[in-house]
């Protein structure tokens, strides 16, 4: 006989490969009440799932935002994620507004590297939802008690004041609001500038 537990404890080596990064900051921006303010003086409450228009990082209320977006993603994916570029830019920026019952159906954002979501007003409201990216993910899955490992959607919570980056790649959607509040968030997309895209190998890493 010998023992299982032992041998466990001793030799097995348990890696998560090929991670998907969600980037999760609270009390993110100091001036959270001005942007919803701002948010609010343009909101159109007859168009249901509202969304501005989507150059805000290009208006003078939203520009120390978006320079404050471009340093904290430099930071992210240089120092977080190894990445290397010469710049980053913000290809789109914009404002969302759901009323009670109004929800985003899944979606990416295609042709970006890295896109956020920052929450002016979202107490006691629907989070936001991402689901596994493999394509065998829904296949074969076994009952087990639901966490980051085995579950294959993940549900944040959304709060006012908080931040989440995640890859434009992956699919997220927002459930139909719950409660009776009103959510006001801005959305953006950023590219990297710089050699990058290489066409001729993949990125490898090696390992013992």
């Amino acid at each position: 006989m010998y023992d299982l537990d032992n041998v466990m404890a001793r030799n097995l080596n348990h890696q998560r490969i090929f991670p998907t990064h969600i980037f999760q900051m609270d009390d993110f921006y100091p001036y959270v009440d001005e942007l919803s303010k701002v948010i609010e003086l343009g909101y159109e409450q007859h168009i249901p799932n509202w969304q501005s228009r989507p150059n805000l990082h290009n208006e003078n209320n939203f520009k120390n935002f978006a320079e404050y977006i471009i340093d904290i993603n430099k930071e992210v994916i240089r120092d977080n994620l190894g990445y290397q570029f010469d710049d980053i830019k913000i290809t789109d920026m914009w404002a969302n507004v759901l009323k009670p019952g109004e929800y985003h159906a899944p979606h990416t954002h295609s042709n970006n590297f890295y896109s956020g979501v920052f929450y002016t007003d979202a107490e006691d409201t629907s989070g936001i939802c991402f689901a596994d990216p493999r394509v065998q993910a829904n296949v074969i899955v076994p009952t087990s008690t639901p966490n980051l490992d085995n579950a294959n959607v993940l549900e944040y919570k959304s709060k006012t004041n908080r931040i989440y980056l995640f890859p434009s790649w992956i699919y997220h959607w927002v459930p139909a609001l719950k409660g009776n509040k009103t959510r006001t968030s801005i959305s953006w997309n950023i590219q990297l500038k710089g050699n990058i895209g290489k066409s001729t190998h993949f990125q490898s890493a090696f390992f013992d």
